[in-house]
């Protein structure tokens, strides 16, 4: 369930952000709160959140947060349907604009993981420019969408 959401919602999102082009926020430097220990640049699936700095294992790097959707709407975005984060069987958190971890790839063998807070914190230390992943298999409850990976990590499943 969506933290501090009211029980039972039908909320229209503003999805003017998923059509927007996010080139300008690839010169941002992302700092809500004290996030400067991350960037946004170019990964080798599009976007990526990079580490500016070391960061330790158990490290906070961002909440996860933005607009409720259900699952209804989330599958007519089409091709962009899988910008919105997972949190109940029907229910899903649409990324606004300036949400970073939109921008966080999948790989098999991850980096970072999400913990019950919706928070996104990092499972083994993670090196300067090293790019932020988690494994996207571990927030889905629906078999809807379903992805070919490329990640290519020895631990790749295909899917």
């Amino acid at each position: 369930m969506i933290q501090n959401a009211p029980g039972h919602y039908h909320a229209k999102t503003p999805l003017a952000f998923l059509n927007a082009d996010h080139t300008d926020s690839l010169r941002m430097r992302v700092q809500p709160g004290n996030l400067s220990r991350v960037s946004l640049g170019i990964s080798k699936f599009g976007k990526g959140l990079f580490a500016s700095e070391t960061i330790l294992t158990g490290s906070l790097i961002t909440t996860i947060t933005g607009y409720p959707m259900h699952f209804e709407e989330a599958v007519s975005l089409g091709e962009k349907e899988s910008y919105p984060f997972q949190v109940g069987l029907t229910e899903y958190i649409a990324p606004t604009k300036n949400a970073i971890w939109q921008y966080i790839n999948h790989s098999c063998d991850p980096n970072c993981g999400v913990n019950e807070n919706l928070e996104i914190v990092a499972i083994r230390k993670i090196k300067i420019g090293e790019e932020l992943f988690y494994d996207y298999s571990t927030t889905m409850l629906e078999r809807y969408w379903t992805m070919a990976c490329q990640c290519n990590s020895e631990n790749c499943r295909g899917t």
